[in-house]
């Protein structure tokens, strides 16, 4: 771990924070033209990661992705498709996930007839896709929601309910995300 990123937690506030604190690294490195994990990605990942366990910063609400979403393109997040398109539950309602604004996102009605009720997640990588920034970081939001709703957030990785509305499986992936294609969001079909 030369890095000093961790590749195992005890608890899911450890992997959840862990995942957003490498989002914002990879959103930083992004914006800046950098595609790999350099000191940038490293200062910004480590500053974030204690400054969520220690209390000292706090993740950025949804509304502030609600205000970016109605700036975007109107097209689907996972192909970036412009025809036909449906309003997808990120985290699927049969799931357990809200029927909420905050868990709507723009879909075409292929990805969202293939996604069905399958986590978002593992079904873009198992499509061989990754999730752009933007999705994924929505979708770590949702699941904070969620854990801290129903008391999880101290709760050890193996003590987790089985039934969840997202699978730590995919969350856990360190493949999920790689820098070298990462994008902030899908650009729509031209």
């Amino acid at each position: 771990m030369a890095s000093g990123i961790p590749k195992e937690f005890a608890t899911l506030s450890e992997l959840l924070y862990h995942r957003y604190a490498e989002l914002a690294a990879v959103h930083a490195c992004v914006t800046k033209g950098v595609r790999v994990r350099s000191r940038l990605f490293f200062t910004v990942y480590h500053s974030r990661r204690r400054g969520f366990l220690e209390g000292a910063l706090k993740v950025s609400t949804l509304n502030d992705d609600e205000k970016l979403k109605m700036k975007l393109p109107q097209c689907c997040v996972y192909c970036g498709a412009t025809e036909r398109l449906t309003i997808d539950h990120l985290i699927p309602t049969k799931k357990g996930g809200e029927d909420v604004p905050e868990n709507y996102v723009w879909a075409c009605a292929s990805c969202n007839s293939s996604k069905g009720a399958k986590d978002v997640i593992a079904w873009l990588y198992a499509k061989g896709w990754q999730p752009s920034i933007l999705v994924f970081r929505r979708y770590i939001k949702l699941v904070l929601l969620y854990a801290e709703r129903h008391g999880l957030m101290d709760c050890a990785l193996r003590d987790l309910p089985k039934e969840l509305p997202f699978d730590i499986a995919a969350i856990q992936n360190p493949e999920v995300l790689s820098l070298k294609v990462a994008e902030l969001y899908v650009p729509p079909l031209l």
